[in-house]
Formats: structure tokens, sequence, C-alpha cells
């Protein structure tokens, strides 16, 4: 990306250099959207893993008692839980574990801290992206003048 705009030349290389700029102009918006649409979905990926730890974190509060059960589709059943010493754990890849309680607490917390890296590193990207946008729109603009 030029950084400075040639305020005279040849038509020719005036015309090179907004095309070459309203390009770039595109090419960071389009990023800009997926990135956005990416840390949204991030964001709601963490959303579910704090409600996962506040419910670990409460899970004696339900022992043995009757509690709504989320099976998908926002659809609940009721259920009484009973043993809840351990718990299945979604590992990736289909993969499922058994662990226990405290190492559930763990794996959420990971990636918690995990996921809040990467979000973090998306908005900083972001505003990269943002501020590259704003001041292609700057030369583009004082091009047109």
């Amino acid at each position: 990306m030029p950084n400075d705009v040639p305020k005279q030349g040849n038509g020719s290389q005036l015309e090179q250099t907004v095309e070459g700029l309203q390009y770039l102009h595109q090419l960071y918006q389009s990023q800009y959207v997926i990135l956005t649409q990416e840390i949204n979905a991030m964001l709601d990926s963490l959303s579910k893993l704090n409600n996962a730890q506040k419910t670990i974190s409460g899970i004696d509060k339900v022992r043995n008692k009757n509690t709504l059960m989320p099976i998908g589709g926002n659809i609940f059943i009721n259920a009484s839980v009973g043993d809840a010493s351990t718990v299945i754990i979604s590992v990736g890849g289909g993969y499922l574990i058994e662990d226990s309680v405290d190492n559930a607490k763990q794996f959420v917390s990971n990636q918690i801290q995990k996921q809040t890296t990467q979000i973090n590193g998306m908005m900083k990207s972001k505003r990269e992206l943002e501020n590259a946008v704003l001041d292609i729109s700057y030369k583009l603009e004082r091009l047109a003048q």
C-alpha cells in the first residue's frame, strides 16, 4: 500500500494508484466482515463455556434433585441428577471422555482462557483492518480532490 498519495502525475499512473487503493479497500473490508463474524462465533462459544463453568461449579446443588436438562433445539426434559462425580467431556473430533468434575472444571477454565486469548488477538487484527480501511478511504478522498 502506498504511503503517500501522488498529487500529480500522468493520468495512467493516478488511475492505477486509485484502482490499487480501491482493490485494497474492498479486500480489507471483506476481511473485516469475515473477522467480525468469526469473533461473534467465538464470543458465542465463550458464552457457552462460561455457562458450562457455572453449571459444573454448582453441580453439588442439583445432585439427587430434579432439574431441567437441555436435549437440544431449546427443548428441555425433567431429569434427576444421580451420581455427578464424573462428567462426559467433548474433547473435539467427535471424541468424548469421562473425567472427574475437578478435571472438567480445569478443562473448561483452560478453554475459556484459550478462547479469550484468541478473541483478543482477533480484536487487535480487526482494529488494524479498520485503521487500514480508514487510511485508504482518506487517501482515496485526497485523490478525488
